[in-house]
């Protein structure tokens, strides 16, 4: 049985990462993208700059006729290394220059965040920060890494759940934020615009484990190996009802005591045989008596 949920909702990125760690905490968002130039956009600062992007895409999406009464989700991440915002690099030759600049520090990944209800206008946008200390990935490491292809398309060159994992020593904050969206945060965007995250939220449970918290856990079809290994019944059981224990000593004594063909007990030594009684003095007294 599935529960639809009240709101829909749609997000303004073509991120497969941001779309799976939705579609994990239990949403459905549809994807449209905003197509807005990340080129034209400018900021002071990189955590100005992630979350203009995110206002951007989110207020472009939110204005198609196609999508009034949802919520719409936009984000956009930068790296900040020296105060300087790391988008996506646009070359392999960048790429590497990058890694080789990043090794061995520390940066911080800003996630721009915004959440617009089409049914009322209203939205609300803030921005996530996570630390990131690099490895030390050695030259051929990181050629091998750029080679891949994967660091071009992701903003600071790297991912903390893809090929540079081993290169990424840890993280201070939120890791959802690093690969895409912080969904702490979105609830909380959420719950300002009075929107409970749990209106979005697909509920879905399987009529089996409902029965089995019931307790007719015992009524499940068996499967092949426990029909294979359940004992089938023997040909005299089919005819025969099943003796008790009171029959079964019945039926040993009765065996023991059958007359066998030598005149004694089957399964016993045979008796000597019987002499005519005497008559002498012993006989005598017998008959007297």
């Amino acid at each position: 049985m599935t529960v639809q949920p009240r709101r829909r909702l749609v997000l303004a990125s073509q991120s497969p990462a941001r779309l799976g760690l939705l579609r994990q905490a239990g949403l459905a968002p549809e994807v449209i993208v905003s197509g807005v130039d990340e080129d034209a956009v400018t900021a002071p600062t990189p955590a100005e700059l992630a979350l203009a992007l995110a206002e951007a895409k989110a207020s472009v999406v939110a204005a198609k006729p196609e999508v009034q009464g949802a919520l719409v989700i936009g984000c956009d991440s930068v790296l900040d290394l020296d105060g300087r915002a790391l988008g996506k690099p646009a070359d392999a030759e960048e790429a590497t220059a990058r890694w080789k600049a990043m090794r061995g520090r520390v940066g911080t990944l800003q996630t721009g965040h915004c959440v617009h209800d089409t049914a009322s206008g209203r939205y609300a946008s803030a921005t996530a920060s996570t630390v990131v200390r690099f490895g030390e990935p050695t030259d051929e490491e990181i050629a091998a890494y750029v080679a891949s292809g994967e660091p071009l398309h992701v903003a600071g060159a790297f991912t903390l759940d893809g090929r540079s994992a081993p290169f990424i020593d840890g993280i201070d904050g939120d890791h959802g934020n690093v690969i895409g969206i912080s969904l702490p945060l979105v609830r909380r965007l959420l719950a300002e615009l009075g929107v409970p995250i749990t209106e979005l939220v697909i509920t879905s449970y399987s009529i089996h484990y409902t029965k089995l918290y019931e307790g007719v856990h015992a009524r499940r079809p068996l499967g092949p190996v426990h029909r294979r290994h359940r004992r089938r019944p023997r040909q005299c059981d089919r005819h025969q009802p099943a003796a008790g224990p009171a029959a079964a000593r019945g039926a040993r004594r009765a065996d023991h005591g059958a007359v066998g063909a030598g005149g004694g007990l089957r399964g016993a030594p045979p008796s000597p045989p019987s002499r005519p009684p005497s008559s002498g003095p012993a006989g005598a007294r017998s008959g007297a008596s």
